[in-house]
């Protein structure tokens, strides 16, 4: 497996190249940085809003340049490291209204910040009991069938002869082949279509919590190769994805052994 680190690299390489143009386009036009009297008044919200007129407008500038169009009716790109990069302009943007001179303690403390905002919007979504199909009933027969269907789920959904994600990722970003990543479009189609399965199978009452973090521990890990999928489209998910993706592997081990020790102890 190739090491965290080199594949960090080239995800980062990508982060830099997706937000260069913008920056480029405000060293080119230091005329548009807003002066103190022009947000000093302003309250908090007011501010954000000025703040997200300002970036809006820097897009769509963008927009026009690569389009030669004078007007754009695009959305604003939602995807994180978009996101990434209006949090840091806008930080820019307080800081050049403030009279604060950039230095690389200034600039290492921007960085975290927008890396944790970032961060705790791309979070794998969480299923709850109520999507479970529990059997109310009680005994070993429940559990019995409990073990068959979840035995026939992983027969029927377990992939063979499939290279690890993280290699797969590895590959692409070596050889910068985008088109190598699809290999990953089986692995994702298998992970979601087991946890619909594992959702479907009846779950005896006393193990509704095990099989719940069974689930979502799964269904972190679809979330981590999805992110991982995305890379050259959003680099800033794919980085955090890469670094946890081992963890939520790791995960999934352990709740399978939860299951099975319960399986034995009271089958």
């Amino acid at each position: 497996m190739p090491q965290k680190k080199t594949i960090a690299i080239g995800i980062i390489a990508l982060a830099i190249v997706s937000s260069v143009g913008i920056f480029v386009f405000i060293s080119k036009n230091k005329s548009d940085t807003p002066t103190s009297g022009d947000i000093i008044a302003l309250n908090d919200t007011e501010k954000q809003q000025y703040l997200s007129n300002e970036w809006q407008k820097v897009l769509v500038s963008l927009q026009s340049v690569s389009t030669s169009t004078s007007a754009s009716t695009e959305p604003l790109d939602q995807s994180h490291t978009a996101q990434l990069a209006r949090d840091i302009f806008a930080q820019y943007l307080l800081l050049q209204q403030n009279d604060v001179a950039i230095n690389e303690e200034v600039a290492k403390r921007v960085a975290e910040n927008s890396i944790a905002n970032t961060q705790t919007k791309a979070e794998p979504s969480q299923y709850t009991q109520k999507n479970l199909n529990i059997d109310v009933s009680e005994g070993k027969q429940s559990i019995s069938a409990y073990n068959n269907a979840l035995v026939g789920v992983f027969k029927k959904r377990t992939l063979q002869n499939v290279d690890e994600p993280l290699t797969i990722l590895y590959t692409s970003l070596e050889n910068k082949d985008e088109s190598l990543l699809k290999k990953l479009d089986p692995v994702i189609k298998s992970t979601d279509v087991l946890i619909t399965d594992l959702l479907a199978v009846p779950v005896p009452q006393n193990m509704t919590a095990l099989h719940l973090e069974l689930i979502n521990n799964y269904q972190n890990v679809l979330w981590a190769l999805r992110a991982i999928a995305n890379t050259y489209t959003d680099p800033v998910v794919s980085l955090s994805a890469v670094s946890v993706y081992q963890t939520y592997l790791d995960a999934v081990s352990v709740s399978l052994e939860k299951i099975n020790t319960y399986l034995q102890k009271n089958s």
